[in-house]
């Protein structure tokens, strides 16, 4: 596979942002193929058959509690911990509560918009940032 660089400091101000957001959601498709992966050896099946049905599935948050239920029927509370943190399901620490996180971190940058924001500490500098449709 090759791999092409893209010389951030060389970019205008204008792509900065975009290059970030791309670099972003090629993170999140990684992360998604490492999901796929552990589908695969939780219903002890081929790659093709694990991503013929993970890749179908649109909503994260029942991507997720399909995770969960699976992880329970293969491991018990084995790893409990680990997927939940201390306390109840979804707890504050677990791999879960990161991975909702996550989910909604790439929500925002896929649904958000680009917009340029003056400073009022610096009014000639501007500040690209994304912000939720309709406000």
């Amino acid at each position: 596979m090759k791999v092409t660089t893209v010389d951030i400091n060389a970019v205008g101000k204008a792509g900065k942002l975009q290059i970030a957001r791309a670099a972003a959601i090629e993170a999140y498709a990684r992360f998604e193929q490492s999901l796929s992966i552990f589908l695969c050896d939780l219903l002890g099946t081929t790659m093709p058959k694990a991503s013929a049905v993970f890749y179908k599935i649109t909503n994260a948050s029942g991507r997720n509690k399909i995770f969960e239920n699976l992880i329970k029927i293969e491991y018990g509370n084995k790893y409990r911990i680990y997927w939940h943190g201390e306390g109840k399901p979804g707890g504050k620490h677990g791999l879960f509560k990161l991975i909702y996180q996550l989910d909604d971190t790439r929500n925002e940058i896929i649904h958000w918009t680009a917009s340029r924001i003056l400073t009022t500490s610096e009014l000639n500098k501007e500040i690209e940032t994304l912000v939720p449709p309709n406000r």
